[in-house]
């Protein structure tokens, strides 16, 4: 919390515009590395012990963020951004 106010006073001192962003399916777009089953939701089968393997992550996983994370950092790395020492959330 400290950083985004530490960014929005500079935007503030430099008289910059700051535009807020939201990913909406953020969360989707983890991919998952490890092997995650999960049963179908009720209604979605005729059979109740199906379960399905799961490549991306959901909302509501514990892996969900972490996976989120990772795939942003990675494409800010190929966008030859570096991560800052005293915040891991920074890319400069």
């Amino acid at each position: 919390m400290s950083t985004l106010r530490l960014l929005l006073i500079i935007a503030l001192q430099l008289k910059m515009t700051v535009i807020p962003m939201d990913v909406v399916t953020a969360f989707l777009n983890g991919d998952i590395n490890c092997k995650l089953f999960m049963h179908q939701a009720l209604g979605q089968s005729s059979r109740d012990d199906k379960v399905c393997q799961l490549n991306k992550a959901l909302y509501g996983l514990k892996q969900a963020g972490r996976t989120w994370y990772e795939k942003a950092s990675d494409v800010f790395d190929k966008m030859d951004f570096e991560q800052s020492d005293y915040d891991p959330a920074l890319f400069l």
